[in-house]
């Protein structure tokens, strides 16, 4: 997941490598039902690291009918406000964009939720370079993971009796533990993917008492953390993020 797509072998893999922004990273492809007022469309969905893609499947091509940038995007639940139609919030969500708002429906819950926490992920990254400005731009751009950052978020890493406030950045292939300084980003760690472990054996790592809401241990070759975000529903998506 998250690499560019070899060698066209279906009509989304050339469709794909036309519309792809030239560093942009394929994370999600999927049909949905896109449904305003009375009327419902089936499109196929491509969600990359900068943009979302809608098209028209046909028989040997596929038909460009919206591409929208991350930053232009909005998630609601309120179906009431878009349709009048009864659809199941087990399966679907509203997305927004200035032009327009859809009810997306997928095939499943597991479907449905998948996108859902891969939208807000690509979200928060947008926002968070938006706000972190060039400093964190350049940060990612020298460690080439710009284009293929997926989830950022400060989280309090404890190894014993001692507890660090660091910056972590996942992107499609590693993990990136970064020390925020006022002006600039301070590299700490950074580890393939493939090389992580997660466990909730938190007493392993630390005497300290810390909840299984907030917290669950990280680690790789040459160490293990607990990891304690903010919320609960934070911990989760990253738990779910580091799990995908």
């Amino acid at each position: 997941m998250g690499n560019r797509r070899p060698a066209a072998q279906t009509g989304s893999d050339v469709y794909w490598e036309d519309q792809a922004s030239q560093n942009a990273l394929l994370l999600l492809e999927d049909h949905a039902h896109l449904t305003i007022g009375s009327e419902t469309r089936e499109r196929l969905l491509l969600l990359s690291t900068d943009s979302l893609i809608v098209a028209k499947t046909k028989s040997l091509y596929l038909k460009l009918k919206a591409r929208v940038s991350l930053s232009d995007i909005w998630l609601a639940s309120c179906i009431h406000r878009v349709t009048s139609r009864k659809f199941s919030t087990k399966t679907s969500f509203v997305i927004g964009w200035p032009t327009t708002n859809y009810v997306v429906t997928l095939s499943s819950s597991e479907t449905k939720d998948k996108w859902l926490c891969a939208l807000q992920w690509s979200l928060q990254c947008q926002r968070f370079v938006t706000v972190r400005g060039e400093a964190v731009t350049n940060f990612l751009q020298d460690r080439g993971v710009y284009a293929s950052l997926r989830f950022p978020d400060h989280a309090h890493l404890t190894i014993g009796s001692e507890t660090r406030e660091r910056l972590l950045l996942l992107s499609t292939d590693s993990l990136i533990v970064a020390k925020t300084k006022s002006l600039y980003l301070k590299l700490k760690a950074r580890v393939s993917l493939s090389d992580i472990w997660l466990a909730s054996c938190i007493h392993r790592v630390t005497s300290r008492k810390f909840s299984t809401k907030t917290s669950f241990v990280i680690g790789w070759p040459t160490t293990n953390y607990v990891v304690t975000l903010s919320s609960s529903e934070t911990k989760d998506k990253w738990l779910c993020a580091l799990q995908w």
